[in-house]
């Protein structure tokens, strides 16, 4: 379930001029991966930091595609549990894993992650401990953190692209 997050399309007039540059346009080409994979790389450190103090964290995974005249980076995870965080749930019935179980549980429980924020904090559960056999779940609240995450990179494609092509400018100064 990988995002797309950075594609940059270099249409075939473009690649054309570029190539009229000889080894130089090859370069530009270098500079468009490279701003590519910074910017998945910030998606990713992003992705991570919003499971920074979770028990079990998912791990984030980069895929860069090259074509003769695209550049896409994926980031995203096969976590179930981190889809559910991210894009809610409805409200369910909780039944222990095994017949005869007993679901065991504190009253009072505050998640790691809230909308709106790409920060993970402390989880807190408190009150008494409840027992039972069944309990209708809360839905879990969207926290959208992959339109954050995308809002936020998409901020970054100008300034990475520009330090890029400055420093591969400098080359030729």
């Amino acid at each position: 379930m990988p995002e797309e997050f950075v594609k940059v399309v270099v249409e075939p007039d473009i690649k054309d001029w570029l190539r009229s540059w000889g080894r130089q346009g090859d370069g530009l080409m270098v500079v468009v991966e490279a701003a590519v994979d910074d910017l998945a790389d910030e998606a990713q450190a992003l992705y991570k930091q919003t499971v920074g103090s979770w028990d079990n964290r998912p791990t984030f995974t980069i895929t860069k595609q090259v074509t003769a005249h695209e550049v896409t980076a994926k980031v995203g995870t096969d976590s179930l549990i981190y889809k559910y965080v991210d894009e809610g749930t409805r409200s369910r019935d909780i039944v222990p894993r095994s017949a005869g179980g007993v679901l065991v549980f504190r009253a009072e429980y505050t998640p790691r992650t809230r909308p709106g924020s790409l920060s993970s904090g402390a989880k807190r559960s408190s009150g008494p401990l409840i027992f039972t056999k069944r309990v209708r779940g809360h839905s879990i609240k969207a926290r959208r953190f992959t339109p954050q995450v995308r809002e936020k990179v998409q901020e970054k494609v100008r300034p990475v692209l520009s330090r890029r092509m400055k420093e591969w400018e400098a080359k030729f100064k």
